[in-house]
């Protein structure tokens, strides 16, 4: 961001407290925002946030002596910090809401901006999605993404007021936690392509069913512009056709660009045969390693002069296409590109095909496994996503497949380290919901040790009255994941417990604790080693305890 406060003043609806003369109006120009007063640096814009712990209104000072140029208020400060600022030469501005007052600013700002905006949302796997994407587009010039998790109504505008003139992308992460959230935020974000990395079951207590959460997501393909816009779109998601009904994709004429890590279903043929998929990417032969990490062969689908240019971009990486002829495309057969494709070789030219045979899709595919420093098969499909977005921006396939293998897990969210005994923690603490809960179980599975699997699993929140059967359903699916000790941590978690009891779970081997402490003591007995600990809850059960725990 770069404004001064004259510009300020104008995108905003905050008011100047402070006299100042026309020399400190015009040095007080800004390059950056905070609400925290540690982290502010000259010419920082800093905003007082009042908490429901602490006010920011008290830290004002601190943001005075650090350099800050404007200080922004929603209520009174005392006399003395006002002429301290005006001596100082920084503006202090009022408004009644200071989260108004942000979005009206990044609103402005992104005006100025000429760089791509890819808006991302989905259920689970939206941080990884999002660090997948922005290491990939980092090929193309410089991005702007959303800070670790910052998704909300502060963390949004914070991504566009720290994006610069010059970047080529900026990555925006979206949460919401109710319908109407993600269409206010994409009003002014106006995103140039979208996606939806998946429709599961977080805040189903809010929005009342999967269907609601596919129509709130959806919401953020409603602003693409047509025909230059993308829509990216999970193909094996069972709410695939709702989420292009819900963005009113077809009717916009907005390209869509699919990605599948389950080729065995028929999704290929549902989005190829619904004439609007640009491009489709997808996953064959998916498996984990022995320490949990994803592999997989790459194949992408478009039309064969795009399929050739991208393989003419691919070399020397080993790479064959497949014809995939029209006719096939619609059979309805589900296995009609495997039986009746042929194959196409290099020296054809498009000059010598029918223009039917050009139109027909064509899969490109890679020779060599993809192996994902991210563990989980649950990664594959956000490793694909990121994949179709850098084809779509234009890097190459090699470039592509290079930054998407070396991005590494966020803290929390399976990332591995070595604890007490030698063990290894699986720390995925920070949240969860049924579908992680079971893609962390397969991860735990996969793993080749030869000490204990140890589960420590916790309650997951926003669950409202499904709270009890989906508990209860991963207990249903911990007692046939090949465990050794199930830790199940909290109230709700009681009924993972009850749940794998039922399903012949050794009772010798299941232990309950009523908070994250109790559990640490609990487990340091356990261990031993070589052992495996997979440590999974929703964040406000604070189970990052019990990894700091056994990491000391």
């Amino acid at each position: 961001m770069q404004a001064n406060l004259q510009q300020v003043l104008s995108a905003t609806t905050a008011t100047l407290c402070n006299v100042l003369s026309d020399t400190q109006r015009a040095c007080c120009e800004v390059r950056c925002l905070s609400w925290d007063s540690r982290k502010i640096v000259p010419s920082s814009l800093y905003i007082a946030l009042v908490g429901s712990k602490v006010d920011g209104h008290d830290y004002i000072a601190d943001a005075l002596c650090a350099g800050a140029h404007i200080i922004v208020i929603t209520h009174d400060i005392p006399q003395n910090i006002l002429h301290n600022a005006t001596e100082r030469g920084c503006a202090i501005v009022r408004c009644n809401d200071a989260l108004v007052f942000v979005e009206q600013l990044a609103a402005w700002w992104r005006t100025q901006l000429s760089a791509t905006i890819v808006a991302i949302t989905g259920s689970t796997g939206k941080t990884t999605t999002k660090n997948l994407i922005a290491e990939v587009l980092g090929a193309a010039g410089s991005v702007c993404a959303t800070l670790a998790n910052q998704n909300n109504e502060l963390g949004v505008p914070n991504t566009i007021l720290r994006a610069e003139k010059d970047d080529r992308f900026v990555v925006v992460e979206m949460g919401m936690r109710g319908f109407d959230q993600i269409r206010h935020l994409c009003s002014w974000v106006k995103p140039h392509w979208a996606l939806i990395s998946n429709v599961g079951t977080s805040h189903i207590e809010l929005l009342g069913s999967r269907d609601g959460i596919a129509h709130a997501k959806s919401e953020i393909f409603e602003q693409l512009p047509a025909h230059g816009g993308r829509a990216f779109l999970n193909a094996s998601d069972d709410f695939l056709h709702q989420q292009r009904v819900y963005g009113n994709l077809e009717k916009r004429h907005v390209p869509c660009v699919y990605f599948n890590a389950d080729m065995r279903d028929a999704s290929l043929q549902r989005a190829c045969t619904e004439g609007d998929g640009v491009l489709f990417i997808g996953a064959h032969d998916v498996q984990l390693t022995a320490s949990g990490h994803a592999q997989f062969l790459l194949s992408v689908y478009a039309p064969i002069q795009r399929v050739r240019a991208l393989q003419k971009a691919a070399a020397p990486m080993e790479t064959s296409i497949t014809r995939i002829p029209s006719a096939m495309s619609a059979s309805g057969s589900t296995t009609a590109f495997e039986s009746a494709s042929a194959p196409c070789t290099i020296s054809e030219t498009a000059s010598v095909l029918t223009s039917d045979e050009q139109s027909d899709l064509c899969e490109l595919r890679v020779q060599q496994s993809l192996t994902l420093a991210l563990c989980g098969v649950h990664n594959v499909s956000n490793a694909l996503c990121a994949l179709a977005v850098g084809i779509e921006a234009g890097i190459s396939l090699p470039d592509c497949i290079a930054r998407v293998q070396r991005v590494q897990p966020a803290d929390g969210r399976q990332k591995i380290y070595q604890g007490v005994h030698h063990c290894t923690v699986i720390d995925d603490a920070y949240n969860a919901n049924p579908d992680s809960m079971r893609a962390a179980l397969r991860v735990l599975q996969a793993f080749n040790t030869s000490g204990k699997r140890i589960a420590v699993l916790g309650d997951m929140g926003e669950l409202g009255s499904y709270a009890v059967d989906m508990h209860r359903a991963v207990g249903t699916f911990a007692a046939h994941c090949s465990i050794d000790v199930l830790v199940c941590v909290g109230k709700n978690a009681h009924g993972i417990a009850e749940a794998a009891l039922e399903q012949g779970f050794p009772a010798c081997a299941l232990h309950t604790a009523s908070c994250a402490q109790q559990a640490l003591e609990m487990l340091k007995p356990l261990i031993s080693t070589h052992d495996v600990v997979l440590i999974k809850a929703s964040h406000s059960m604070h189970l990052e305890t019990i990894v700091k725990g056994l990491l000391n």
